[in-house]
């Protein structure tokens, strides 16, 4: 997409199990049920370390930078990795100084570009403004560059400019991944802002980030102002993916020895892994930005969900970073926790990052009790208990089941084994975010928390 330039629940269980100690162990089981706070912000199983008490949510934050308050320090101290265009390296830097720490991905569009209406035969606005967020970012570029160069776009059917309006009445042109020239042109601006070069110093920001690579052809034909269900260069899927694969790898020669080299893959949920992965292959990472459960206003497929997580399963092995992205309101803590249980059936606890949030509020930065249960180093993969799926760590263990959208996280005291007997019910919930204080009590999360 274009970038728009429950109550907490704490519960004990109890089993027996032989005793190899004098007297009982009492465990005590703290389920982090999440509460809706407000803007804080198969393959080889590779357990990754995880330092005691760490959390186990690895959060990020793209496009832009919160606008409901959030502070720097909240960014700087959560994220552990951010996407922003060119015109947020000034913010960006303030976030370094405040202690950030992570990878910060500077955006482009991937196959866009911005300009002013034209037609291959029509004159070109050359004093129309450019957009920081596409290759063709500094004044006169689209109309000097772009335009002259008639095989760099995609056409419909009747031969037209693949494009997209918008309410300033600029025009998104779509370009073709398999033309040499738009490949070499757009890489050389990306290669500029990453590396530099004798026109300018680089920017300053770790790595890349394409939006939009599609694996089919379906925004194309059906989704722009132009569209008209034909796209004049690929008759098949199959064939735009070959060119989007060959893009990459064209793009990674220069870019990944420089920095990680990020997309946001789109069109992707009903997408077989063995198309998906190869597209996969040629980058670092990738943002999938309806993860797992799509958007809330699509009809929920298990399926689908399976492929997701497969997918991001695969991709973690392989050594690449996914950035899940839950799509949902922000009330809506039931979502967002089997959202959150589902990352946590397949993180590999370094390169696996999470988001919930809408595609209407990207500006604000959603921050939810559960991220910071801390469940220490998984044992081992996912795993199938009747519908559900289950996956044990060191302390604890989180489940998610597709076909109720319902997802459990369970944390516990690290290295124990049993549960004799439930902790009694709390009387006076502490507001401070859940660590077990002494046998048989708990800290309460609160239902709702804004921190900022």
């Amino acid at each position: 997409m274009i970038r728009r330039m429950s109550v907490t629940t704490i519960r004990a269980t109890s089993s027996r199990a032989p005793r190899t100690f004098k007297g009982a162990l009492l465990v005590l089981m703290l389920v982090v049920s999440t509460l809706t706070s407000v803007p804080f912000a198969g393959f080889s199983f590779v357990p990754a370390a995880t330092a005691s008490g760490e959390s186990s949510v690895k959060q990020a934050l793209f496009y832009d930078s919160p606008n409901d308050g959030t502070s720097l320090a909240m960014v700087a101290g959560r994220a552990k990795l951010l996407v922003f265009t060119r015109g947020k390296i000034g913010y960006l830097n303030d976030l370094r100084k405040a202690g950030f720490s992570g990878k910060a991905l500077q955006y482009f569009l991937g196959n866009e570009v911005i300009g002013p209406w034209t037609t291959p035969d029509s004159g070109c606005d050359s004093s129309s403004i450019p957009v920081n967020n596409n290759v063709a970012n500094q004044p006169g570029d689209f109309c000097k560059y772009i335009h002259p160069n008639e095989s760099w776009f995609l056409h419909n059917g009747r031969g037209e400019r693949l494009t997209n309006k918008h309410s300033d009445g600029r025009y998104s042109y779509h370009m073709n991944p398999a033309s040499s020239g738009w490949r070499e042109f757009a890489r050389t601006r990306i290669a500029r802002d990453l590396i530099g070069d004798s026109v300018q110093s680089k920017i300053g920001f770790d790595g890349i980030y394409l939006d939009n690579i599609a694996l089919r052809l379906y925004k194309l034909q059906k989704q722009l102002s132009s569209s008209d269900s034909t796209v004049k260069e690929f008759g098949e899927d199959s064939a735009y993916r070959t060119a989007i694969a060959g893009q990459l790898a064209y793009y990674g020669q220069v870019l990944r020895p420089a920095g990680p080299l990020w997309a946001n893959v789109i069109d992707d949920s009903g997408v077989a892994a063995s198309d998906y992965l190869p597209v996969a292959e040629q980058l670092d990472g990738f943002l999938n930005e309806g993860w797992a459960l799509g958007y809330p206003t699509r009809e929920f497929k298990a399926a689908a969900w399976e492929n997701m997580l497969s997918i991001a399963e695969r991709s973690l092995a392989k050594g690449k970073g996914v950035f899940a992205v839950v799509q949902g309101d922000q009330s809506n803590t039931s979502r967002q926790r089997f959202g959150l249980a589902s990352y946590l059936l397949v993180t590999n606890g370094s390169s696996a990052y999470f988001r919930y949030a809408n595609a209407s509020a990207y500006r604000q930065w959603w921050q939810y009790d559960n991220y910071n249960v801390s469940l220490g180093e998984p044992k081992g993969p996912r795993y199938q208990v009747g519908t559900a799926w289950r996956r044990d760590f060191a302390c604890g263990y989180v489940t998610a089941d597709p076909t109720t959208m319902s997802g459990t996280i369970v944390q516990s005291t690290c290295g124990t084994t049993e549960v004799l007997q439930p902790a009694p019910t709390p009387t006076e919930p502490n507001r401070r975010a859940g660590t077990v204080t002494q046998p048989g009590k708990f800290r309460v999360y609160s239902p709702i928390v804004v921190k900022k």
